[in-house]
């Protein structure tokens, strides 16, 4: 097994899919002005994070499988190039439609971090690798909000996008000069990469375990994006909240989502059961829902709401892998499928509500959602030990 001898990026790689994970969020709290600078409404302003969630899905899909039949290294590189000039795009153009246009390429780019983790795996230290991926990513998309925010607040809106473009350009060189993975020297056919969409369809429609965990996945990521993608507004019209202000409330999620980190012990005390966390988030939703306008209880929601979607979302992948060993590749490709999916739609949707019955028509529709999952049965081991 090769082995990452560049201690350099072996530090820069999990800084790099921060920021490049970042870029499908700095939208979220923007929506307002955008808004107002385009002269669209609300909904249309909001639909660009779901147009960034889309693209981002559809790569997953179609773009993900190439890794197995071309090289790594140059299609992450093309893909940082599309991120760029997708950047460059929305950060230069007045246009609603280019912008639209860009943030679907925007997600498409975003796409390169499961083709960087997948390369650095088979590599000696793998694990401990994509660990420090996964903190970055996880690091980058927590910030994102409060970054643009505070970037929109001093240099305007767009001034998050050209920052954000120009480190995407340094890091496709860097990638391209440095990534460690080998180029594939196997030859597949192209029957074998259609024989991988089949799979990943089949695995949805056929196997309950998989559609099981994927609805919850959609479930999860339908609510983080309703929420986070509304509450600006909500906090800019309901407290007056300057973009500096919204940046700050979101540091609530950083905290919130920092109860992966204490995963471990407290899914054990649960016993591996997410009803119990599925039922916590309707009740925090339903306490913001019903209490009025009050900040300190938006605070605490939305810093209960990130940490339960946390541990949903690992406990979801520790339960997905258990049952479905020999598979684990197709069920997590089944699996953020749904998760992205569930953004978009969640995204998309919930602008409208928003736009037509404001706030608690947002919340009321996130608790439901978030309630199906308490009805469906399956068989699982999600409540299971973990293996020795």
């Amino acid at each position: 097994m090769e082995k990452f001898n560049n201690n350099h990026l072996i530090y820069l790689i999990p800084i790099i899919c921060g920021f490049t994970a970042a870029n499908m969020y700095y939208v979220q709290p923007l929506a307002p002005v955008i808004s107002s600078e385009l002269m669209v409404s609300y909904e249309r302003a909001s639909m660009l994070y779901s147009f960034a969630l889309t693209g981002n899905a559809l790569s997953l899909f179609f773009i993900i499988p190439l890794g197995d039949f071309y090289s790594k290294r140059k299609l992450i590189s093309l893909l940082y190039f599309l991120s760029t000039m997708s950047l460059l795009i929305f950060f230069i153009t007045k246009s609603y439609y280019l912008l639209s246009a860009s943030a679907v390429l925007i997600g498409t780019g975003t796409s390169a971090i499961p083709l960087i983790t997948a390369g650095l795996s088979k590599l000696q230290g793998g694990t401990r690798y994509i660990g420090r991926i996964m903190a970055g990513v996880l690091t980058g998309i927590l910030f994102s909000r409060f970054l643009s925010s505070m970037l929109s607040e001093i240099w305007g809106w767009k001034s998050v996008y050209a920052l954000s473009a120009l480190v995407m350009f340094m890091s496709g060189i860097i990638l391209f000069k440095d990534y460690p993975a080998p180029d594939n020297k196997e030859v597949k056919t192209h029957a074998s990469y259609f024989h991988i969409l089949f799979l990943n369809i089949r695995g949805l429609t056929q196997d309950s375990v998989i559609r099981h965990y994927c609805f919850n996945a959609f479930a999860i990521m339908f609510l983080f994006s309703a929420f986070w993608s509304n509450v600006s507004m909500y906090l800019t019209t309901a407290f007056h909240f300057s973009q500096t202000q919204v940046g700050l409330f979101s540091l609530t999620g950083v905290a919130g989502a920092s109860s992966a980190l204490f995963s471990s012990r407290i899914l054990e005390i649960i016993n591996y059961r997410n009803n119990i966390l599925f039922f916590l988030v309707v009740a925090s939703l339903l306490a913001m829902g019903f209490s009025g306008n009050h900040l300190s209880i938006t605070v605490a929601g939305a810093l209960l709401i990130d940490a339960f979607i946390q541990l949903i979302h690992v406990n979801n992948q520790r339960g997905l892998f258990l049952s479905c060993q020999g598979n684990e590749a197709r069920a997590a490709s089944c699996y953020m499928m749904s998760f992205v999916t569930g953004g978009a739609i969640g995204g998309f949707i919930s602008s409208y509500l928003y736009a037509i019955f404001e706030w608690n028509v947002v919340l009321i529709s996130c608790a439901i959602i978030t309630m199906i999952p308490l009805f469906i049965k399956t068989k699982t081991r999600e409540n299971f030990n973990e293996p020795n």
